[in-house]
């Protein structure tokens, strides 16, 4: 049996509405994505470049203070040594870098960690005392500084802190034997 010619028109009007639809969604929801993807892409090209920045104000206020305080505590017959590390291993995770210092005394050593980390604008402190040998507890505590208010005069409060932890008469018993 063959369809007429008002069949076939009908027909191809038909298919044409219900295909235009679903022409349409597809190219809005792709359109959609693409937008939702710049978007990601500036978000995360922002976050790269203000954790970019955050660090290097870090790096550049507190090695300052950190190389001076290994300088004089080298002077005062204390070992100390300043590092950094950068943390980029998994891509989901957020970067983070650290800058620290690491002081050892007779039975105790003592570290401070400053970390700056990826979309976060705060700096976080890490102040660690612990004994040399197993056996004792270790002392720590951990806060955070706005980024804005990083400056040396903070890190320098917080070495002085962490050197009076150590070498101070409040300092934690060192285990026995």
């Amino acid at each position: 049996m063959q369809a007429s010619v008002d069949e076939l028109g009908t027909q191809d009007a038909a298919d044409a509405t219900w295909m235009t639809r679903i022409t349409s969604v597809v190219l809005a929801a792709r359109a959609a994505e693409a937008a939702r993807q710049a978007f990601e892409e500036m978000r995360r090209r922002q976050e790269a470049e203000a954790f970019e920045e955050r660090r290097q104000r870090c790096t550049l206020i507190a090695t300052e203070v950190l190389d001076r305080t290994v300088e004089v505590l080298g002077r005062l017959g204390t070992t100390a040594r300043t590092t950094r590390a950068l943390r980029d291993s998994v891509s989901r995770m957020p970067r983070a870098f650290d800058v620290g210092v690491h002081v050892e005394g007779d039975d105790l050593v003592a570290s401070l960690v400053l970390t700056v980390v990826e979309g976060l604008d705060a700096v976080k402190t890490a102040r660690r005392i612990a004994p040399r040998r197993l056996g004792a507890d270790v002392r720590e505590h951990v806060g955070s500084i706005d980024v804005a208010a990083l400056s040396e005069h903070a890190v320098g409060e917080l070495v002085a802190t962490l050197v009076e932890d150590l070498f101070g008469a409040d300092r934690p018993a060192a285990p026995a034997g």
